[in-house]
């Protein structure tokens, strides 16, 4: 047997070692792997690469259609390389996993008289404070612990940094060619990589979605260790993953949702348990109500609303409509009254703002869902109550009626549409983007827009720009808190939806999974409808109780 025919054996070797490998420990890759293999077999796919051996001692990969390699070197020196690039300082190939807070001693000190609900400074700067104090402030690294991968190639690299490292390390690593991943499976050995208590974490040719899912579970995993995330970028097309990777650090739920505002949550709703009001049951879908016979239109407050308002005015008759509060006095400038109106914000200001330009007397026949920790002495004076009922967000004291944590009240609002059994849904203002022309993300009166030629070099929550497929357009604009907001949309059009429920998304933003996008322009006429004021109620009084004694205990 010559030299090259016993290094093809033993990549052959190699890659039947990492099938049993990837079928064993990670099912989803290897199952991704096998359909490709099929594909190949039976000619239903044509390969863009091939493998070729370079008689200097190392493989390379040819794009078929150009000729061109992707090393166009030796692949293993420059692995080597790459792999050196990763060393232990923390300027250099590094994303910070925290925030660094910067404060005065007066700070600290006013901080500390504070209670723990009053303000989230309250608990946090005293201890950096004493953390500041004593660390290190050395510019390198003890040991690397967490490495991110974006983009394998034939993977020489990291086996390479896996061996210079040294210590049981975790590993996230991403390839969006599975073509390309599948040709690394005959050149590098990714069972080492678990060898010595690593922890490996596949993200390969994975949506938003799921890759969202990987990062969490790769960011889980020794959660103090994700101050210095070093990572290593194979090709400039990774650019936009790696923002990806940036935003899902700055939108974890406490940056948003920080604990104070949690304590305050908790303890603001136990006016409403003492006033016995009723609690919705969100752990099912109705069944058997006016839901099943009626469709809805949930309007949000995006652009896209303010675009059809006039569309809205005329055809409201023909639809149950449910609506975010904050629009109110938009809705009723237009004469437009809802059906359901929808609110999960505690913060004072925002709900009494539009306290100011709509009277809630005048909603004699609307539905309102709040969430419990909303103050109720806000709205008692309404003589509301009987038309009130709360669903849980981030409490659990309802036994068994499942509570939310959402980054936003519109997906909300289109998760509870689903819950409903409404069988036809219309989905208006949920745009989860900027407008294109006018880089508004919201109605007018209900937040600001951006100048989308300019972005921040800071990445931050409402500063960085992403790039996501539009329901109408190709690709629209948003940001990492809409980002957010739009996976958290899309798992509940993967959990939630039923095969009888059609979601039209009436919006030019962004597309959610499992809709239809739908102009106004060709939506089919629909006849106006009896809204029974009344059977809408029922509905929700048969799903919905106060808290018995077993809640209450």
């Amino acid at each position: 047997m010559s030299s090259i025919e016993m290094i093809q054996q033993e990549a052959v070797q190699r890659y039947i070692n990492n099938l049993q490998y990837f079928k064993k420990s990670h099912p989803q890759v290897f199952k991704k792997i096998s359909l490709l293999d099929e594909a190949i077999n039976t000619s239903q796919y044509s390969e863009k690469y091939s493998l070729e051996y370079i008689e200097e001692g190392y493989f390379d990969v040819k794009e078929i259609s150009s000729g061109r390699f992707l090393y166009g070197e030796n692949s293993i020196e420059y692995s080597k390389k790459l792999a050196n690039n990763l060393d232990k300082s923390k300027d250099k190939n590094v994303i910070e996993g925290f925030y660094r807070y910067y404060f005065t001693k007066e700070m600290v000190e006013e901080a500390k008289k504070q209670k723990a609900y009053e303000s989230v400074e309250s608990c946090v700067l005293p201890v950096i404070d004493f953390v500041y104090k004593y660390i290190q402030n050395k510019n390198y690294m003890k040991q690397i612990k967490k490495v991110i991968f974006l983009g394998v190639g034939l993977g020489y690299h990291i086996n390479f940094i896996n061996n210079n490292i040294k210590e049981p390390a975790i590993y996230l690593i991403i390839e969006d060619d599975l073509e390309l991943f599948r040709l690394s499976l005959f050149t590098v050995d990714y069972t080492l990589l678990e060898q010595d208590n690593n922890f490996v974490q596949f993200s390969i040719l994975e949506d938003n979605n799921s890759f969202r899912k990987s990062f969490d579970k790769f960011f889980d995993i020794g959660y103090l260790h994700n101050t210095y995330l070093k990572y290593l970028m194979f090709t400039d097309n990774y650019k936009e993953k790696f923002k990806l990777l940036q935003t899902f650090i700055v939108g974890q739920s406490h940056m948003g949702y920080t604990y104070d505002r949690l304590l305050r949550k908790y303890m603001l709703a136990l006016k409403p348990i003492k006033e016995d009001y009723r609690f919705l049951d969100i752990s099912k879908h109705f069944e058997n109500t006016i839901f099943e016979k009626k469709p809805i239109l949930f309007l949000a407050a995006g652009p896209s609303l303010q675009k059809n308002i006039e569309w809205v005015k005329e055809n409201q008759n023909k639809y149950i409509i449910f609506a975010v509060y904050m629009i109110l006095p938009t809705l009723q400038k237009e004469g437009i009254t809802p059906d359901i109106v929808i609110h999960l914000d505690e913060q004072e200001e925002p709900f009494k703002r539009v306290l100011k330009k709509v009277d809630l007397r005048d909603y004699k026949k609307t539905i309102f869902l709040f969430t419990p920790s909303i103050d109720i002495d806000w709205y008692r004076e309404y003589g509301i109550k009987d038309r009130v009922f709360l669903f849980e967000d981030r409490t659990y004291y309802k036994i068994n009626y499942q509570s939310l944590k959402a980054s936003s009240v519109g997906e909300v609002g289109y998760f509870l549409s689903l819950l409903f059994g409404t069988k036809d849904i219309y989905l208006l203002g949920l745009d989860l983007a900027f407008d294109e022309e006018s880089g508004k993300s919201h109605i007018d009166g209900h937040g600001g827009g951006m100048d989308l030629s300019m972005e921040s070099e800071n990445v931050s929550l409402r500063e960085t720009y992403l790039k996501v497929k539009g329901n109408f357009r190709k690709e629209v604009v948003t940001n990492p808190l809409f980002h957010d907001s739009l996976l958290d949309a899309n798992i509940i059009s993967e959990d939630f939806k039923s095969e009888d429920q059609k979601v039209y998304n009436l919006s030019d933003g962004a597309y959610i999974d499992k809709t239809i996008p739908l102009k106004i322009e060709e939506i089919k006429e629909l006849k106006i409808i009896n809204k029974d004021f009344n059977e809408i109620r029922e509905a929700f009084m048969k799903y919905s109780s106060t808290l018995t004694n077993e809640d209450l205990k």
